[in-house]
């Protein structure tokens, strides 16, 4: 009879999540994380600085799925591979999506200006001097923008 050897293995990922994964609002999260090792190793998910949602998360096969994703959800989490040789962790920050639409623009408001924020919204303001500011469109605002304003490409 031949000796047989069984070879450990520490754990290594096979795929692991993008660093920053875009979700939209009241869907479902669905991040993959798979490893392989012997023995087996157990993935488990986390949350930074919080647990995981309660009865709305999920992990099967090392996919960790969140029902119902919405701002409170919206983070840094963590996938951490583990057997009897060690472990292995990867992160990925899960962040919101408001609509398809979404998108970051940067906005040139000159001074002695007001700029109001669209036609039915009661904001307004009155620029003192020229700003460059970051704004999140959730449409295509360019075509109702006052003279005062000019988006940068």
């Amino acid at each position: 009879m031949l000796p047989c050897f069984i070879s450990l293995v520490p754990p290594r990922f096979t795929e692991i999540p993008d660093q920053v994964i875009k979700v939209k609002k009241n869907t479902i999260a669905s991040v993959i994380c798979r490893a392989f090792g012997f023995p087996p190793p157990v993935i488990q998910w986390s949350k930074a600085f919080a647990s995981l949602p309660k009865r709305r998360a999920t992990v099967e096969n090392g996919t960790l799925k969140i029902t119902s994703f919405s701002l409170k959800d919206v983070g840094t989490y963590q996938c951490k591979a583990t057997n009897k040789l060690g472990s292995v962790s990867a992160s990925t920050a899960l962040n919101i999506v408001e609509g398809e639409r979404n998108r970051l623009v940067l906005l040139l408001l000159k001074a002695g200006r007001s700029v109001r924020s669209s036609p039915d919204r009661v904001v307004q303001l009155r620029v003192l001097v020229e700003l460059i500011v970051w704004c999140s469109c959730t449409q295509d605002t360019t075509h109702t923008m006052s003279p005062s304003t000019q988006v940068l490409k």
